[in-house]
């Protein structure tokens, strides 16, 4: 499996592809990653900057790609990509719908609020790992 950090400008031209299916690209603040299995575009997502915050927008596999279980494996490669990125903690939010909110909860995300249309919006908060007094050197500074 190989991951790739893309701009908005390399992936535009899948747009009208993902619309299709009510998912958004975003030019703004947005961090692509694509996943490659073997050479292959599997999946791709969207990481958000909102207000020092992160934001984790809709993630797309691709249909023949579908019912591999990919998406719990490359779930958990973003998370560690975000979590080794942050610097004390964070908090991560995300709006997610049935098919993937027992995905969000067993990852340690807790549901804020839910939407008559069962759009739900989880949050979780990440703390960095730091080593003993490395925190105090970094206060300081």
């Amino acid at each position: 499996m190989q991951v790739k950090k893309l701009r908005y400008e390399e992936i535009k031209n899948y747009k009208s592809m993902v619309e299709k299916e009510s998912v958004d690209l975003k030019k703004n603040w947005t961090i692509y990653y694509w996943w490659f299995v073997d050479w292959e575009l599997v999946w791709f997502v969207w990481v958000m900057l909102v207000w020092n915050n992160i934001r984790y927008k809709s993630d797309y596999v691709f249909k023949e790609h579908r019912w591999k279980w990919y998406y719990d494996t490359l779930f958990d490669v973003r998370d560690k990509i975000v979590q080794w990125a942050v610097k004390k903690w964070t908090k991560i939010t995300a709006f997610c719908t049935n098919k993937s909110i027992w995905t969000f909860l067993r990852k340690w995300f807790v549901i804020e609020n839910k939407n008559k249309n069962w759009i739900y919006f989880v949050k979780k908060i990440v703390w960095k790992a730091t080593k003993v007094g490395q925190q105090k050197k970094e206060e300081k500074a």
